[in-house]
């Protein structure tokens, strides 16, 4: 069974989402952003929208929090999440990659030699 929240997002409108289709949220401009199949914009805070769903969301910004099961691949300062760029604050980075490296395996690749096949 999935687990799905209701967020309220408008005087008197109410979106069920699956939070296995929750791919990551923003704050803007006092509102909080959430991304999914659809974007949905509700007036809850940011921190609270955090604070409900946790699990695998973690906030990797101020203003930015990503799903690590949608997460395709990161650098030092940006994780891809779809085809978006989400930055990953200097402040959220260690804490970031240790929650990675506990929830997945880290797997090192190293070139390898070609070597000739004799005849």
């Amino acid at each position: 069974m999935n687990k799905v929240i209701i967020i309220k997002t408008g005087r008197n409108k109410f979106n069920r989402i699956n939070l296995d289709d929750l791919k990551y949220i923003q704050a803007s401009k006092g509102r909080t952003i959430v991304f999914c199949k659809e974007k949905l914009n509700t007036a809850t805070s940011f921190k609270d929208v955090v604070a409900v769903l946790g699990g695998n969301l973690f906030q990797c910004h101020r203003s930015f929090a990503v799903n690590i099961d949608f997460v395709e691949s990161f650098t030092n300062d940006t994780i891809l999440v779809g085809s978006k760029n989400i930055p990953l604050g200097a402040m959220y980075k260690s804490a970031f990659l240790e929650f990675m490296f506990a929830k997945n395996t880290l797997i090192k690749t190293t070139p390898t030699k070609k070597t000739k096949s004799k005849k």
